[in-house]
């Protein structure tokens, strides 16, 4: 599975009263022109996400990388008329990127005050199953875009209403999308809880995995990118 990175619920704290909602990932320099390659970045797996109400989550803290970097110098020898070269590498990271995660339940939002409050991005819920688009996805989404926030969208995942194929196509047809504008990053699939039934959709731990990689594989066909995944490990585990 071609995944760009994993959220882990931690269940923090770190309200914004303001807003009614808290921090969000990731944690990592941001480049979202960088999905789906590979290089010698670092980063570190995110550590995120709060309690979910009718399958709209609300969030909590990132732990982040410091600004520094690390590098190995190239050497080389020779022996017997050949010469070797170990090539040097190069390992960055970035100052903490903190966000937030929104949906129709925090209402109307005044993206010039989260901007100028340091918010670095957003990540703002498009759907949910097949059945559903948020009412406050298109202001959100254009809303963070607008102030020059790094904006992405999320997929609410209800695994016992349709497969994940279906509802990967849902969610690009519907806001989920990627596009190469330097300020958009692929979309993400927010797994866990059912917020109206049984906490696993009546799912194995097999067909879960199999519904997830059938998720990934329709998105990445779609788009050409990596998703990203939110999850918690007390329910994932």
């Amino acid at each position: 599975m071609r995944v760009c990175w994993i959220a882990l619920s931690v269940f923090a704290a770190c309200n914004r009263p303001d807003l009614g909602i808290r921090k969000a990932p990731p944690s990592f320099p941001i480049d979202p022109t960088h999905f789906g390659s590979t290089d010698t970045t670092s980063a570190t797996t995110p550590s995120t996400h709060g309690t979910t109400t009718h399958g709209t989550t609300t969030h909590g803290t990132t732990t982040g990388t410091s600004g520094s970097s690390s590098s190995t110098p190239s050497t080389s020898s020779t022996s017997g008329g050949s010469t070797s070269t170990t090539s040097s590498t190069t390992t960055t990271t970035g100052p903490d990127q903190y966000g937030i995660d929104v949906s129709h339940w925090q209402g109307t939002i005044d993206w010039a005050s989260v901007v100028a409050d340091g918010w670095s991005f957003a990540m703002t819920k498009a759907t949910e199953g097949t059945y559903y688009t948020d009412d406050e996805f298109s202001a959100n989404y254009d809303g963070a875009y607008g102030v020059g926030m790094i904006r992405g969208s999320y997929h609410f995942a209800i695994p016992d209403d349709s497969d994940g194929a279906t509802q990967a196509d849902y969610f690009v047809d519907h806001g989920g999308g990627w596009s190469a504008d330097g300020q958009t990053l692929p979309g993400q699939l927010d797994i866990e809880w059912n917020p109206y039934g049984s906490d696993c959709y009546d799912l194995s731990k097999s067909d879960m995995v199999q519904w997830i990689h059938d998720f990934d594989d329709e998105y990445y066909y779609r788009t050409g990118r990596d998703m990203m995944i939110y999850t918690a490990a007390s329910w994932w585990t």
